[in-house]
């Protein structure tokens, strides 16, 4: 399950992502096609492996 979120005009999804990552170790799917720059992705129910 994945939730999209949809960042406000002018705010800069990846920099977001980025930021989310740095301050709270948490990995988030980019945006992809027409939206990338602009959405991320939340997934759900998932176990990350490394």
């Amino acid at each position: 399950m994945l939730t999209g979120v949809i960042t406000p005009e002018g705010v800069d999804a990846d920099a977001l992502r980025k930021l989310i990552y740095e301050r709270f170790d948490l990995s988030l799917g980019t945006g992809l096609g027409k939206v990338k720059g602009r959405m991320f992705r939340i997934g759900h129910r998932a176990t990350a492996t490394t």
